[in-house]
């Protein structure tokens, strides 16, 4: 059984603590791009809901595969939390403390998204939760995909290995890439 959430407020790694390191020398605080959004919800929020997916997928005999979605609400801009910190610290946004805009990271992705195009949607019935299961590979797959994987590590070819990941993506969406099994 897995539980995916979103952005803990508060916890190690959020960006709470990191904007209030951020306030503590006077700013700017750094946010990545204007239209960032994210889903945010406290520790307790998160415990509780962890916890009642598991007791219920226990109760059940649920969770071969299935994922619970803990329901975070809407997601909010990364600026808006930035000025709503400046003014709780007593600054105005913009003239007292700046907000900086340092540009994405490789990869990093402007919305979540809670869900994969790949996994089918289920609604189990517990109260602010929402279910997935995944498309499952092929435990034969897995293994090619990983002697492929090895062999291109020992070898140093980024090549292989890329096409490889590509391979075994294909295998769980149903989509061929046109490498043989």
């Amino acid at each position: 059984m897995t539980v995916r959430f979103g952005n803990v407020l508060g916890s190690s790694g959020s960006l709470i603590p990191l904007f209030k390191r951020q306030l503590a020398h006077g700013g700017p605080l750094t946010v990545t791009h204007p239209e960032m959004m994210r889903f945010f919800m406290t520790i307790r929020e998160a415990v509780e809901l962890t916890l009642q997916a598991s007791a219920y997928g226990l109760e059940k005999k649920l969770g071969s595969g299935e994922i619970f979605v803990l329901d975070m609400g809407e997601p909010i801009k990364i600026i808006d939390i930035a000025r709503r910190m400046i003014r709780l610290a007593g600054f105005v946004p913009d003239q007292d403390v700046h907000i900086q805009i340092v540009g994405c990271r490789p990869g990093e992705k402007l919305f979540e998204e809670l869900f994969d195009v790949t996994e089918k949607r289920v609604n189990p019935p517990v109260p602010g939760v929402m279910g997935a299961v995944p498309t499952p590979v092929p435990l034969a797959v897995l293994y090619e995909g990983f002697e492929r994987l090895r062999s291109a590590a020992l070898e140093g070819d980024a090549k292989s290995a890329s096409e490889t990941m590509s391979f075994i993506l294909s295998q769980s969406t149903g989509r061929n890439n046109g490498l043989s099994s």
